[in-house]
Order: C-alpha cells, then structure tokens, then sequence
C-alpha cells in the first residue's frame, strides 16, 4: 500500500474510533473527529487520481459537511473554556450579575445544540454512505505502484509539495498587479516648533 492509502486508512480508523467518542460526549472528541475529517478532505483533495476521484467528488464535499457541522459544537466548546478561564482568573468582586451564567453556561448550552446536530447527522444515510466510500477507497489496492519501471508513479513527498507550492506562489504573484512606488523624501524634515 502507497503512503497516500496508507495515511488515509489510517485516519478512517481514527474517524470511526473518534465517532464513537462523540457519541459517549468524550472530552476533546468533537475536536479530533473534526480535526481528523480535515486531514482525510485534504489527503483525498492532494491526491485525487490515486483514489479515483474526480474535481468536485462528492466525498469531499461531504466531508467538507461533516467538518462544518463539528465545528458548529467546538467553536462553543472552545468559548465556553475560555470564558471559564477568563472568568476564573478575574477577582470576584469584578464579576457581577449572572455573567458566568450568561458566558459560560450560553456556550455549553450551545455547544450541546452543535452535539445534537453532529449526532444527527451522524446519524444520517448520508453520512452512513460517506463511511462506506472511505472504507470502499482504502480497501481498494492503490490505482499505482511504487518501483523503478517508467510506467509506475513516484510517491508524493515534501520536495513535490514544495515544488507545487512555489510554483502556486510565483504564478500568484506574477497575477498580482504591480504596486506603485512612492518615493523617498529627498531633503530632511524641518523640526516643528515646539
């Protein structure tokens, strides 16, 4: 198995151990599955040939969902603990009225609106059918081979990254239009009068 199918199957495993953890309202699960969700989107979006997959395939797409739809319950886990933190190291007296009610306990009762609407979805036959496209893709030997034949396809690695992006950034800034030079001040500024 190439490094590609590899790395993929090996985050399908740890989206399905992190599916289950956001089922049981695991501490931290909501941000790993999503966390993990965005690596297989980008390993897939990186390598389309090699799992078959076509500009605008609907597996990322879906994926793309799922990431939005976690993200929803993190970014209020997240307020909630900074709100916690925040509030904590303020000396009681500063706080007043139901702030910590309002801050903190707003956001943990957002952050179990997002948990609903994961769980929904996670509960959905769309996201049942994304499962078993990602399962379906790594169980598939890999579409090439690695060896010294012409016909055989090198493995991605860091310096074709690099090169990609380089190239991206050189034709990006050959797209940008030229910036106006303003010129220096050819003689001192006289002092102010004070």
């Amino acid at each position: 198995m190439d490094p590609v199918h590899r790395a993929v199957a090996q985050h399908v495993e740890e989206l399905l151990t992190w599916d289950r953890a956001v089922r049981a309202d695991v501490d931290d699960s909501v941000h790993q599955m999503r966390v993990t969700t965005r690596k297989i989107r980008s390993l897939l979006r990186e390598a389309p040939d090699s799992f078959g997959l076509a500009d605008g395939a609907w597996v990322l797409d879906e994926l793309r969902e799922l990431a939005g739809v976690l993200g929803v319950a993190r970014d209020a886990e997240v307020l909630a603990e900074r709100y916690q933190h925040e509030l904590d190291g303020l000396d009681p007296e500063l706080v007043r009225g139901p702030v910590r009610e309002r801050l903190v306990e707003g956001a943990r009762r957002r952050y179990q609106t997002g948990l609903r609407r994961s769980l929904i979805a996670m509960r959905s036959k769309r996201y049942f059918r994304l499962l078993d496209a990602l399962d379906a893709m790594v169980a598939e030997y890999p579409v090439t081979t690695f060896g010294p034949g012409p016909e055989q396809a090198t493995p991605p690695n860091i310096d074709a990254a690099y090169r990609r992006v380089k190239k991206a950034a050189k034709a990006a800034k050959a797209a940008r239009p030229p910036t106006r030079q303003v010129p220096q001040r050819t003689r001192p500024r006289e002092a102010r009068p004070q």
